[in-house]
């Protein structure tokens, strides 16, 4: 058995499914963003004006750390080690969107107390910390390329 057919036997059922599930889920974030941002979906008035509010660099952010996590989950599910810098460099621009809205509402706390989704922020981040932890651990172990 060669090093390849050894490192295949490997695959973990855990790695598959992360991968599939951030995949699937940034894959339709992404598609949901794009179609809503273009203006093929239609929305409500209130929806409308949320969206007209949103500044060009959080619509910027928000698409790249889409991207980033999509790119990431395809490495992971592949087996490479550049899914662990796309997940840090997903870290990076969350991290960056969070600071970029608490810039603008004049406080950190203002973002999770106004109810424009901080929580949700916050939640998309420590699913990527644990994810990076995961793939970190595939990392050291030798089993990513």
């Amino acid at each position: 058995m060669n090093e390849t057919q050894a490192r295949l036997e490997q695959r973990h059922p855990i790695t598959i499914f992360l991968s599939i599930f951030l995949a699937i889920a940034s894959g339709i974030a992404l598609i949901g963003y794009l179609f809503t941002i273009t203006g093929a979906k239609r929305l409500s008035l209130e929806q409308q004006l949320l969206i007209d509010t949103l500044a060009w660099p959080e619509v910027g952010l928000t698409l790249l750390i889409n991207a980033t996590i999509f790119i990431a989950a395809l490495a992971l599910y592949l087996h490479r080690r550049l899914a662990l810098y796309f997940f840090l460099a997903a870290i990076v621009a969350d991290l960056g969107r969070l600071l970029l809205i608490a810039f603008k509402k004049g406080s950190l706390a203002a973002v999770f107390s106004a109810g424009i989704g901080g929580e949700g922020l916050l939640l998309v981040l420590v699913i990527l910390l644990g994810t990076c932890a995961y793939t970190w651990r595939l990392y050291r172990a030798g089993i990513l390329d």
